[in-house]
Formats: C-alpha cells, structure tokens, sequence
C-alpha cells in the first residue's frame, strides 16, 4: 500500500497549524489567566490599602474633631499634681460658704492599675453655711464617691455646726 504523501500533505500541515495554534492558545490562555489572578490579587490590595487609608483619615479627623472635648474630659481627671491645687479649691469653697475648713486626711490608694484619693475634711459653722459648702463640694468637677456625711451641732454654741464628710476621688491617676 502506497502512500501518497502529496493528497496528504494539505492535511498533515492542517493537523499541524491547528496543533500549533491550539498549543499556542493554550499557552496564552494559562499566560492570560495567570496574569488576571495577579490582577486580582493587586485590586484586593489596593482596596485593603484604600480602606486601611480610609480609616486612617477617618480616626484623624475625628481626633482633631474631638481635640477639645478630650482636652476637656482630662481636666475631669485628677493627677497627683494636682492634689495641691484641689486642697486649695477646697478651702476656697469653704471660704465662700463662710465656714471654717479642716483637712482631717488625705490619702492615695492604689487598686491594681487604678488608684483613689480618698478625703476627709470638716467644716465649721452656721448649718446653711456647712450645707452649703457641702454642695460646693459636691458640684466640683471630678468624679467623687461620698462615703460618709455627718453633721452634728457644736457643743460650744447653738449656732455653730461641725459637719464632716468623706470621700473618694475616683477619677484620680497617679
């Protein structure tokens, strides 16, 4: 049997382009999908760059929204520097109130990471100046815990009323 290689040779050459061209395609095809989970990849880090990035601008914008308000909380806050100056306030309002002021103890305590100043003073004087005073000292601007409140009238006079109360700071940081 006889081959004619020439009625065959169109064929052959077709098998052959077509081979070629599928082999081609086919390594373009992996080439291209190759390059598209690359793609990806780099749209997902990008969108994870532009939401970190987001997030970012959004928490600085609203630290510099809230500047003030923060600023404001921590003269909530009583530092061990401070202490001075609030026993000076103190004595102020019992000034105001028109009572004598004594500062029977002040102590700092620490609770693990969180410490207190607890406060004990007493005032002397007429009752509405006693109770007065007591609400001036109620109305400062710190957190307070009262412990103990205690009025009793003077064994000197009928006029004059002692009154102690104490007191935790609980807002204090050392």
């Amino acid at each position: 049997m006889q081959i004619h290689i020439k009625k065959h040779t169109p064929l052959i050459i077709a098998i052959i382009v077509v081979l070629l061209f599928g082999g081609v395609y086919g390594a373009l095809s992996g080439m291209l999908f190759d390059h598209q989970t690359i793609i990806k990849s780099l749209e997902q880090s990008s969108v994870s760059e532009d939401v970190t990035w987001s997030t970012t601008r959004n928490v600085m914008h609203t630290m510099e929204e809230t500047a003030s308000s923060r600023a404001e909380i921590m003269t909530f806050i009583m530092h061990e520097k401070d202490i001075v100056g609030f026993i000076g306030t103190m004595e102020d309002a019992a000034k105001h109130a028109g009572v004598g002021f004594e500062l029977k103890a002040l102590n700092v305590t620490n609770e693990g990471e969180n410490s207190r100043l607890s406060v004990s003073v007493m005032a002397k004087g007429s009752w509405k100046g006693v109770r007065y005073f007591f609400s001036l000292l109620e109305a400062l601007p710190i957190h307070m815990s009262i412990l103990k409140i205690r009025m009793e009238q003077s064994d000197s006079s009928d006029n004059v009323w002692v009154g102690s109360v104490d007191f935790d700071v609980i807002n204090f940081q050392k």
